[in-house]
């Protein structure tokens, strides 16, 4: 059966809209959580008060509710002393939000958007934009590490890392989601702390001389979604003191992974080629970055092949850069976007010669549940 047409709306909006409620997630790990604690649940249960109103009114539960709500929004108004027409009833929170999103925001509208909570981010509706929260201290702080990289500097100055450098970083991820929901689907903005799109600021030592434990920078990276690690194509930002590029592709990745994008390229040179022609291409990017190659061809690929020099290449990427200042700027996440539209074509091409889906595919969170699933 062929599911109705959606609207582009609705088309846009990811499955955790309005939110994934505890039961969803209780269904499936497979059991109930020790505890429940929200915003809107209390430890102590309902009031004895609101289960008897409850229970008087049981009988009535056969009709039809008024759709006014008219005796509620009376007994409101005048508890609180104000007029009946400024109380609205609805699905809480989440549903009261949904509307105004709807009745006031406008494309291009800047609005506050509110992080970590059930609500649905503005971000995912594709009407908004979310202000830039990178600021200078970002950059104050990282020159800082890079001067006592040690735990117990860190550790002392752990508040600090999260306000300038963790939270705003986060609030650039979920700046990015509406671009990527609307112009590249199967990539991911994940706002989670940790495993989301935001880079660990914790170094890797084990295999390496230099033992300082924290990165001097920050990064974030929208993989597809059916990477499961770095090696999948997708789309970086790289924020240092002096050193600050955003774009993307695939680095360092398997032989048998990058053969296939080779065998791509050897099949249709004319579309490889003429991505790296386009306009913005090469005015925002400037072209495929240098990489690490080899010496000849790749083993069973021809030597006279008009993209040898790029068949040749262990990582095919392209990124543009900008300044300290302009990070800070109110229009950088549209700079960084910029950057990833002219990226996309090339993106794109990797993405279809390793088999995956462009479009947003089902998160895998709700396949268990999905119909047919």
């Amino acid at each position: 059966m062929k599911r109705p047409r959606e609207t582009p709306l609705a088309d846009r909006l990811p499955a955790t809209v309005p939110f994934v409620g505890p039961e969803a997630i209780e269904r499936r790990i497979g059991h109930r959580f020790r505890a429940r604690i929200g915003a809107n649940e209390n430890v102590f249960g309902p009031s004895p008060k609101a289960i008897n109103a409850i229970q008087d009114q049981a009988g009535d539960a056969w009709m039809y509710g008024d759709p006014e709500s008219f005796e509620l929004r009376e007994a409101l108004a005048g508890h609180l002393r104000i007029a009946r027409d400024e109380v609205v009833v609805g699905e809480g929170v989440d549903g009261l939000l949904g509307y105004a999103v709807r009745l006031f925001v406008q494309e291009g509208d800047r609005v506050v958007a509110i992080r970590r909570c059930a609500m649905p981010k503005p971000t995912h509706i594709g009407a908004m934009t979310v202000p830039n929260m990178l600021t200078p201290e970002l950059f104050r702080f990282l020159r800082e590490l890079r001067e006592n990289n040690n735990r117990e500097w860190f550790a002392d100055n752990k508040p600090r890392f999260r306000e300038a450098v963790q939270l705003p970083m986060i609030g650039f991820v979920e700046a990015m989601a509406p671009w990527l929901a609307e112009n590249a689907p199967a990539f991911v903005a994940d706002t989670r702390l940790n495993g989301g799109s935001l880079f660990r600021i914790y170094r890797d030592t084990r295999f390496s001389a230099d033992k300082t434990p924290y990165k001097t920078n920050v990064g974030c990276h929208f993989r597809h979604r059916a990477g499961k690690d770095a090696h999948a194509p997708g789309f970086y930002v790289h924020i240092a003191p002096d050193e600050v590029f955003f774009g993307g592709g695939i680095w360092a990745p398997p032989t048998p992974v990058l053969n296939r994008i080779r065998d791509a390229i050897v099949i249709d040179p004319g579309r490889w080629r003429a991505i790296q022609r386009m306009p913005a291409f090469t005015k925002v990017l400037g072209g495929l970055s240098a990489a690490e190659s080899l010496k000849n061809a790749p083993r069973g690929y021809p030597d006279d092949h008009p993209c040898l020099e790029d068949l040749k290449r262990k990582s095919l990427y392209a990124a543009a850069s900008c300044t300290e200042a302009q990070v800070c700027a109110a229009d950088f996440p549209d700079r960084v976007t910029e950057a990833f539209a002219a990226l996309a074509p090339l993106l794109e091409f990797m993405v279809n010669a390793l088999g995956l889906d462009w479009e947003r595919s089902r998160d895998p969170m709700f396949a268990a549940t999905a119909p047919g699933g």
